[in-house]
C-alpha cells in the first residue's frame, strides 16, 4: 500500500498494484509498465534466491552492531550492466530479497570494480554473458573468494515470471538498500552504507517538495553508481511518475541532450549548474541550431533540480523562469539530500524583459485612446458643427468628408512615422515577452488599429481597397504585390511577402509573430505568386507556400515550405482533382490586372461611408434651426450654436435613437434591394474582379455579409436571407456567416451557429469564382467556424473547424475537424432537429429579444449614450468664454470621457453580467430565456457597448477579463481583446499565454440546447496561436499547438503537447521549428 512501504523495491511493486499500465521506464528501444517491470524483478528474485540460499549461514546475525557496520545476514550483490531496464529490475530484486545492492557504471576502468569487490565483499554479481566477456569478470571471480556467483540477467530473465507480492516488513525499514562509493579525503574508495528508512524517506521528501505527478516524465540522466539515482528513479516511481534513461552519448552533449529533453518531451530533471551551462552556451553544428538560450524554450520542463555545484546566477536567469527550481545539497552518507531551496520564479518572461515599465507604458496608452476618442468627439461638437451653421449644405457635407479623408491619410502618416522610428526594420530573431523590442512593436500594432490595414476585410471587399491597403503595407516594408488580395491583417511587416494575385483569405491574421513558446518569435512568411491560401487558415512563422500552391480552407501551414495541394492540421500533400492544374499568373495578366486596380483606386476615396452619419446629425440640427436661423446666425464664440439648436437638444437623445432605429431598417433593405436588383449569381461561373460583373458579385457579398453581422443571432435571420435570395425552410435557426444568399440553400429545421462559411464563393487569381451551390439538407446541425462550399447532406453534424471541400452522401453522420473525421451521429439528434416546444410567451419574448433589443434597441440606447452627451455638454457649459477657452474643452472632453465609461460599466459589466454569470443554468432549451440573456450580454459586451480600454497583449488583460467573470490567475499574456468566448466559466492558472486567434470557450449548441460547462486551464498552459479549446481542461504545462481544436470533453494532460483539428498527443520531436535557430535579440 502507498506509504507503507518498508524496503525501497517496494515502490515498485505499489505502483505496480495501483497502475500496473502506467508507463515506469522509456529507453531508446522501448517503454515499460510498472507490470512489466515488476514480472521481470519476479524472474531475477527467483534466480538470484537459489543463488542465496546456497551460502552459508552467517554465525551471529542477530548481534549487535555499531554504525558504520552491516549485519552478517546482509549481503551485497554488484549490479554490472548498463543503464536501463535490466539495471533497474536486478537492483529491484537484489533489494526485495533484502540484500544491498551495489550499481556499478560499466564505462568505469575493471580495476575500479576491482577495489568496490575488495571492500563490500558481494555475494553475486548480477550481468550479462556480453560484459562478463568484455570487462573479464571470470579473471575477478579467480583471484578472489567473491564474487561468489556471478549471475546472467539475460538467463533469469527467462525463468518463470509470477509476480511476488511485498511483505512489507518493518525489520527492513533497518536494513541495508545500498552501497555508494565515494573517494572519500584519503583518494581510496569507501563504501558508504544507506538504509531503506532513510532512502524511503528521501525520495518521498523529495518528490512531494517538487511536486512530482504520475503524469511527469523525469529524466535520468545519472550514472548508478552517483547516488542522485536514487532520486532520478525512486523520486519519480514514488509519485509513480516515469522515468526516462538518457543515452550516455547524448548527455556528454549540451546541444544533443537539449534536444533529447524536447524530442522526450521531458517535465523533471537533476543536473549540475555546469551541465546546464552546456545547454545553454554551447558551440559546434549542433549547437548552432539549437542556440545560445534553447533552455529556456522547453515549454514542457517544469522542474530543474540542481546540486552538485555551486549555483550560479547565469543558471538561475535561463533555466528558472516560469519553473521549479529546486537546489538541493547534501553528502552521500545522508541518502543524497538534506536540505535544499525550492523556488517558483515569478519572472517568467526572461531576463531581459521590463513587465513593470510595459505595464506603466501601456496602461497610459491604453487610458489616452478613450481620451484621445472623446477629444475627438469634442472638437466635432466645440468646432465643426457650429461651423455647419455658417456655410451651406453642401459645404458642410463636404467639410465633413474631407476632415474625415484627412483623418485616415494622418492616421496612416503617423503609423509610418512611428514603425521606422521605433522598430526600423522587422527581423528574424526571438524576444522576451515584455522587452523593449515588445513594447514598441505593441506601440505599432495599436496605432496600426484603425488604419486601412487595422480594419477588418469582410468577404466582398472591393479590388481598389485592397490596391490602396497594399501601398500602405509596401511603405511599411512589406514584400506585398499589388494586385495581391489579402484579406486579413498582416502583422510584421517586413517578414511578410505575398506574390502577385496570391489570395490570403481570413480571419486568420497572417502574422510572423508568434508567442505560443513563451517567447517573442519572429519568422519569415511567404506566399508565392498565385497561390491561394483557404479561409481560416493559419501560416505559422517561417512558412513558405510555394507558388500556384493551394491551401485548403482551416489548414495550417507549419514552418516550412509547402508547394501543390495541402490540407490538414498540420497541412499534408493531398490529391488534387482539378481538370486544370494550377499555374502561375501570366506577366500580361498581372500588368493587366495592375492597371485596372490602380484607375479603381484613383476613384475609391471619393466614397466614404463614415461620412454618412455626421452629415445626417448635421441636417437634423439645420433642419431644427430653420433656414433664417441657420443664415443670420453670427458665430459669437467659435463654438457656440444658435438658440433655437441649443432649446431642442433635450429631444436629441430621442431623435438620435429614432433615426438610429431607421438606418438600420434603411440599411437591411438596401442589402435586401442590392441583392435583388443585381444579376442573380448562377454556379459555376467565374468574372474577374475588375469586371463590372465581378464587382457587382463583390458588392452583394459585401452588404450580405455586413447585415448578417448587423443581425448575429436574429430569428428574422432567415426571413431576411429569404428576401435576398437565399431559399431557407422551415425552423432555421441562423447567425452570422459568410454567405452569397444567390447559390444557398438550407433545408427545414437546420440549426447554424456563428462565423461559418457557407458559400463555394472564393477570390483566385484575380478571379471571383463561385463553383457550386452550397446545400445544407433537412436537419442539419453546423457549429461554428466551419467552411461548407458544397453543403451537408440531410441529418448530419459538422462541429467545430471542420472543413468539407466536398458534399458527401451519406446522411445522418458527424464531421469534425480538418480533415474532417467522420462518425455515426448520435440517433437523438438525427430524428428531429426542431427545437423543444415553447409556450406562446417564450416564442414571443424570443423573437422580441433576439429581433427588436438586440439589432434595434440596444444601438438605439448606444446612439442616446453619444447624444446624452452632447446635452449635457451644452447644458453645463454652453460655450466658452474668453477667459475659460481650455478650462471648458477640457471639462467637455471629460464628460464624454465619462459617459463612455459610465455607459461601459452600465450596460457591458454590470448589465451583461447580471445577464450571463456563473449562476446561469447549465442547460437550457434554444427558445429559454436563458439563450436571449446569453444573447444580448454577448451584443453588450462585444459589439456595442465595447470597452473603451482594450486591453489585448498588457498585463491589464486579466483585470478586464476578470470584468467578465473569468477566474486568472498571476502573469497571463493574450494577444488580443477577446479570446474567452465564455468568461464566469472559464477558470486560467498562472503563466497561460494565449496566442493570436486563439480563443476559449465553454459553450455548445448540440442538441438545439445551450448547455455550459466550465472550463480549467492549468498553469503554464500555451494556447497557440489560431488554437481552440472547447469545453476541455487544459492541464498543467500542456500545450495546444497552432490551428488544433479540442474535442469536447477531451481533457489536455498536463505536460503533453497535442496538435491536430481534433487534438491529439503529438510527438515533441516534430514541433522543433527552425525559429530555434535564433537566440535572444533584445
Amino acid at each position: 500500500m502507498a506509504g507503507l512501504e518498508t524496503n525501497l523495491g517496494e515502490l515498485l511493486l505499489t505502483a505496480a498494484q495501483v497502475s500496473p499500465g502506467q508507463l515506469c521506464l522509456e529507453t531508446e528501444d522501448a517503454g515499460y509498465t510498472f507490470e512489466q517491470i515488476a514480472l521481470m524483478v519476479a524472474g531475477i528474485r527467483r534466480v538470484l534466491r537459489k543463488a542465496l540460499s546456497s551460502l552459508a549461514e552467517p554465525l551471529h546475525p542477530g548481534s549487535p552492531l555499531r554504525a558504520h557496520e552491516r549485519r552478517a545476514d546482509e549481503h551485497v550483490v554488484t549490479i554490472v550492466l548498463e543503464r536501463g531496464v535490466k539495471s533497474l529490475a536486478s537492483i529491484h530484486a537484489a533489494m526485495l530479497e533484502r540484500c544491498a545492492y551495489n550499481a556499478f557504471d560499466v564505462a568505469e576502468p575493471v580495476e575500479k570494480l576491482q577495489s568496490w569487490i575488495d571492500v563490500c565483499h558481494p555475494a553475486v554479481i548480477i550481468s550479462t554473458q556480453a560484459l562478463f566477456t568484455r570487462l573479464h569478470l571470470d579473471a575477478l571471480s579467480k583471484s578472489s573468494q567473491f564474487p561468489q556467483y556471478v549471475l546472467d540477467v539475460d538467463w533469469a530473465l527467462k525463468c518463470q515470471q509470477k509476480p511476488i507480492a511485498a511483505k512489507c516488513d518493518q525489520e527492513d525499514l533497518d536494513r541495508l538498500a545500498y552501497l555508494i562509493f565515494t573517494s572519500g579525503s584519503t583518494g581510496k574508495p569507501k563504501a558508504v552504507m544507506i538504509r531503506h528508512a532513510s532512502a524511503l524517506n528521501v525520495a518521498r521528501v523529495w518528490s512531494a517538495a517538487i511536486g512530482l505527478c504520475s503524469a511527469d516524465r523525469f529524466a535520468q540522466i545519472s550514472s548508478m553508481s552517483w547516488d542522485v539515482h536514487v532520486i532520478e528513479i525512486y523520486g519519480a516511481m514514488a509519485a509513480q511518475a516515469t522515468s526516462v534513461t538518457c543515452p550516455d552519448i547524448v548527455k556528454q552533449s549540451g546541444p544533443d541532450m537539449l534536444l533529447w529533453l524536447r524530442h522526450k518531451q521531458i517535465t523533471g530533471m537533476s543536473a549540475v549548474p555546469s551541465h546546464l551551462r552546456t545547454m545553454q552556451c554551447s558551440s559546434g553544428p549542433v549547437s548552432s541550431l539549437a542556440g545560445p538560450a534553447l533552455g529556456v524554450n522547453l515549454p514542457q520542463l517544469r522542474i530543474v533540480d540542481v546540486g552538485g555545484e555551486a549555483l550560479g546566477a547565469d543558471v538561475v536567469s535561463t533555466w528558472a523562469p516560469g519553473r521549479l527550481l529546486f537546489n538541493s545539497y547534501g553528502p552521500t552518507e545522508i541518502s543524497v539530500v538534506c536540505t535544499g531551496l525550492l523556488g517558483v520564479v515569478t519572472h517568467s518572461f526572461g531576463e531581459n524583459s521590463w513587465p513593470v515599465l510595459c505595464a506603466v507604458v501601456q496602461g497610459i496608452v491604453i487610458v489616452v485612446e478613450p481620451v484621445l476618442i472623446a477629444s475627438r468627439m469634442m472638437l466635432a461638437e466645440r468646432v465643426l458643427l457650429p461651423l455647419t451653421f455658417v456655410v451651406p449644405l453642401w459645404q458642410s457635407f463636404l467639410l465633413v468628408w474631407a476632415i474625415i479623408i484627412c483623418e485616415k491619410i494622418l492616421r496612416v502618416i503617423v503609423l509610418l512615422a512611428a514603425k521606422w522610428v521605433l522598430i526600423g526594420r522587422y527581423k528574424e530573431a526571438k524576444h522576451d515577452i515584455y522587452s523593449l523590442f515588445y513594447l514598441r512593436h505593441w506601440l505599432v500594432e495599436r496605432i496600426a488599429d484603425g488604419t486601412i490595414i487595422g480594419t477588418e476585410t469582410p468577404p466582398g471587399t472591393s479590388v481598389a481597397f485592397h490596391f490602396l491597403r497594399n501601398l500602405v503595407l509596401r511603405a511599411l516594408g512589406a514584400d506585398v504585390a499589388l494586385t495581391a488580395m489579402i484579406f486579413t491583417r498582416v502583422v510584421a511587416f517586413d517578414l511578410v511577402s505575398v506574390g502577385h494575385l496570391a489570395t490570403v483569405n481570413g480571419l486568420k491574421c497572417l502574422t510572423a509573430v508568434n508567442y505560443g513558446e513563451g517567447k517573442m518569435v519572429l519568422r519569415s512568411i511567404s506566399v508565392g505568386e498565385g497561390a491561394f491560401v483557404g479561409a481560416n487558415s493559419l501560416l505559422e512563422p517561417g512558412s513558405r507556400v510555394a507558388a500556384a500552391s493551394h491551401v485548403e480552407a482551416l489548414s495550417m501551414v507549419p514552418g516550412s515550405k509547402v508547394s501543390g495541394r495541402v490540407a490538414g492540421v498540420p497541412a499534408e500533400s493531398i490529391e488534387c482533382h482539378a481538370a486544370k492544374p494550377r499555374s502561375i499568373p501570366l506577366a500580361s495578366e498581372v500588368r493587366s490586372f495592375r492597371l485596372k486596380a490602380a484607375l479603381m483606386a484613383s476613384t475609391y476615396w471619393l466614397f466614404t461611408p463614415q461620412a454618412v452619419i455626421p452629415f445626417i446629425t448635421v441636417m437634423i440640427f439645420q433642419l431644427e434651426a430653420g433656414s433664417e436661423d441657420s443664415v443670420d446666425f453670427d458665430l459669437k464664440r467659435f463654438d457656440s450654436l444658435p438658440e433655437s439648436v441649443l432649446s431642442f437638444l433635450p429631444q436629441l437623445p430621442l431623435w438620435s435613437f429614432a433615426c438610429t432605429l431607421l438606418i438600420l431598417a434603411l440599411q437591411l433593405l438596401l442589402t435586401a434591394l442590392i441583392c435583388r436588383l443585381l444579376p442573380r449569381v448562377k454556379p459555376p461561373c467565374s468574372y474577374l474582379l475588375t469586371s463590372v460583373r465581378g464587382q457587382m458579385v463583390s458588392l452583394k457579398m459585401l452588404w450580405i455579409n455586413q447585415a448578417s453581422q448587423l443581425l448575429q443571432d436574429a430569428s428574422m435571420g432567415p426571413a431576411f436571407m429569404r428576401m435576398c435570395g437565399a431559399r431557407f425552410g422551415r425552423g432555421v435557426s441562423i447567425a452570422a456567416e459568410v454567405m452569397l444568399p444567390d447559390t444557398l440553400v438550407v433545408g427545414n429545421c437546420c440549426f447554424i451557429a456563428t462565423r461559418n462559411i457557407l458559400t463555394s464563393a472564393t477570390v483566385d487569381q484575380g478571379q471571383f469564382k463561385v463553383p457550386c451551390v452550397t446545400h445544407l439538407g433537412d436537419n442539419c446541425f453546423v457549429g461554428n467556424d466551419n467552411c461548407l462550399p458544397a453543403g451537408l447532406p440531410e441529418g448530419s453534424f459538422c462541429g467545430l473547424n471542420t472543413s468539407l471541400p466536398k458534399r458527401l452522401d451519406q446522411k445522418n453522420l458527424g464531421y469534425f475537424g480538418t480533415p474532417a473525421m467522420t462518425f455515426k451521429r448520435p440517433s437523438s439528434l438525427s430524428k428531429d432537429g426542431s427545437p423543444e416546444e415553447a409556450s406562446t410567451a417564450a416564442l414571443w419574448w424570443f423573437h422580441f429579444s433576439t429581433n427588436v433589443i438586440d439589432v434595434f434597441i440596444l444601438r438605439g440606447l448606444q446612439a442616446m449614450v453619444v447624444a446624452s452627451s452632447l446635452v449635457m455638454s451644452r447644458c453645463l457649459f454652453p460655450s466658452t468664454t474668453n477667459t475659460s477657452v481650455l478650462a471648458v474643452l477640457f471639462m467637455v472632453t471629460l464628460i464624454y470621457l465619462l459617459m463612455k465609461v459610465a455607459s461601459w460599466l452600465a450596460f457591458s459589466v454590470v448589465l451583461g453580467r447580471l445577464l450571463y454569470n456563473e449562476a446561469i443554468p447549465t442547460s437550457s432549451t434554444y427558445h429559454s430565456t436563458t439563450v436571449t440573456r446569453w444573447f444580448t450580454s454577448i451584443m453588450l459586451q462585444k459589439f456595442i457597448f465595447t470597452s473603451p480600454f482594450r486591453t489585448g497583449g498588457t498585463r491589464w488583460h486579466a483585470h478586464h477579463f476578470r470584468l467578465q467573470g473569468a477566474k486568472i490567475g498571476q502573469r497571463f499574456f493574450c494577444v488580443q481583446d477577446y479570446s474567452l468566448i465564455d468568461a464566469p466559466f472559464i477558470s486560467i492558472g498562472n503563466d497561460v499565454i494565449v496566442d493570436y486567434d486563439a480563443d476559449i470557450r465553454g459553450h455548445s449548441f448540440e442538441d438545439r440546447r445551450l448547455k455550459f460547462s466550465p472550463v480549467t486551464i492549468g498553469n503554464r498552459a500555451r494556447i497557440m496561436a489560431a488554437a481552440k479549446v472547447s469545453m476541455s481542461d487544459v492541464g498543467d504545462g500542456a500545450m495546444l499547438r497552432p490551428a488544433s481544436v479540442t474535442w469536447k470533453g477531451n481533457n489536455l494532460e498536463p505536460n503533453r503537447v497535442y496538435q491536430g483539428a481534433p487534438a491529439v498527443e503529438a510527438s515533441a520531436f516534430n514541433l522543433g521549428t527552425s525559429a530555434d535557430k535564433f537566440g535572444d535579440s533584445n
